[in-house]
């Protein structure tokens, strides 16, 4: 018993899931000292579940109280993001999210409860300059916050949060998640500079805000997008129905199978075509590796994919450009 368990830690697969749980847990730390060490601190409004946080801090603390809530909100709106997804998304959301929307919080709570990131937010904060202050912790905080997300994201895993939000409207409206979470960011980013007009440089702040956000999106794109393009893979495989399998319970992907002659054999083959991110792509090969070294596999690089499962089939007419045949 214990020599199988040993064996399934050290297989490819046990390396793989031990390597993005890693990712995950790294990922989870890093969001959680960008926010906990820049954002918060600096009280910046940069959307995601920790904004909406700091937007309750602000009425508790006008009420008088000094009690500090952010860790709390932002606890109860992830794993509460994460339950509504996991009823409405299925069991790939589920296994994608669990770790970061329970590390995430954990971590975010400990960084904010202690006094550990103290020496750095303190002199930020108590530049002579506030706005200064603000600005360093709004790039700072975007850079981390947008290099957590993307480890996370290579981990195979999902931060969780408002991405919930964004993944059910994508399912069920067809709209491209970077869309609707960048519509989401922004609102939340106004809605606490209307909530919190009477604060000095209220607007600058919002901006100040909104560049944080600005920030954090690019480094996903360059971190994770960059190196996260689609491939169209064909297979050719006398073990087509397990890689069929694995690709539709595992990888959760729908595949073509196409009809093929073999040139030099004349045999009659049957190919699997299915398009895939870069990182599917290098789980399919790791499995067809496993399953049969001896088939044939081409992966090309596309420069887009559309339709189900990927973004909207969108065209844009132009004027006086195919409107129908001219008479």
């Amino acid at each position: 018993m214990k020599g199988s368990l040993k064996s399934k830690l050290f297989s490819k697969e046990g390396r793989r899931t031990i390597l993005n749980f890693l990712l995950m847990v790294v990922g989870s730390f890093v969001l959680a000292f960008g926010n906990a060490a820049f954002i918060v601190p600096s009280d910046l409004v940069t959307g995601g579940v920790s904004a909406i946080g700091v937007i309750i801090q602000f009425y508790i603390e006008q009420s008088g109280s000094t009690f500090q809530a952010v860790d709390i909100v932002t606890a109860v709106l992830t794993v509460g993001l994460f339950l509504v997804g996991a009823v409405v998304l299925g069991k790939k959301f589920t296994a994608h999210t669990f770790v970061a929307s329970i590390l995430y919080p954990a971590f975010f709570a400990l960084l904010y409860r202690t006094d550990f990131l103290k020496p750095i937010y303190t002199q930020l904060i108590d530049l002579d300059e506030p706005m200064v202050g603000s600005l360093l912790c709004a790039l700072f905080g975007g850079v981390f916050v947008g290099l957590g997300v993307a480890i996370t994201f290579k981990g195979n895993g999902s931060t969780g949060g408002v991405d919930v939000i964004c993944a059910i409207l994508g399912k069920y409206f067809n709209i491209r998640e970077s869309y609707t979470s960048a519509v989401i960011d922004t609102a939340l980013v106004v809605l606490g500079m209307a909530c919190r007009y009477t604060i000095p440089n209220n607007i600058p702040l919002g901006l100040i805000g909104i560049l944080s956000a600005l920030v954090a999106a690019a480094m996903i794109q360059i971190t994770y997008v960059a190196s996260n393009n689609f491939v169209l893979c064909d297979v050719i495989s006398s073990e087509y129905e397990k890689i069929v399998d694995f690709i539709q319970d595992d990888l959760d992907r729908g595949c073509t199978l196409l009809n093929t002659i073999g040139g030099y054999t004349g045999e009659d083959r049957l190919m699997v075509r299915v398009a895939l991110s870069k990182s599917e792509a290098q789980e399919l090969k790791r499995f067809i590796a496993d399953t049969d070294p001896r088939a044939f596999l081409t992966m090309v690089d596309a420069s887009a994919i559309n339709g189900e499962g990927f973004a909207p089939i969108v065209y844009k007419r132009r004027k006086g450009k195919d409107d129908g045949p001219r008479k």
